[in-house]
């Protein structure tokens, strides 16, 4: 799948304001759960799926290399799996 130049500047602007704004929010004042879980998950997901998109890997699950919808990629910009993937990693992580 290859996705539109409009769509990926769409989805590179979203993630940088993405990054900024949880930087911000982390010099704030943040409950110790939420500030741990944006600098260990978030920001480097983000900086991740930013990464993708320049080296034209953005929207391709890393499981199951089938392309990511665009839909999903709207909702999570900084997804790596298909949700059938995604799903299938939960469930293993809740059952080990």
């Amino acid at each position: 799948m290859t996705f539109s130049p409009e769509f990926l500047e769409g989805r590179t602007a979203h993630l940088r304001r993405k990054q900024e704004n949880t930087t911000r929010r982390l010099a704030g004042e943040l409950p110790e759960q939420h500030r741990t879980y944006k600098i260990e998950r978030l920001l480097p997901a983000v900086a991740e799926a930013l990464t993708r998109i320049s080296m034209g890997t953005y929207g391709i699950c890393i499981e199951c290399e089938t392309p990511i919808p665009e839909k999903r990629l709207l909702k999570i910009p900084e997804a790596t799996r298909c949700a059938p993937c995604q799903t299938e990693v939960e469930q293993d992580a809740r059952t080990h």
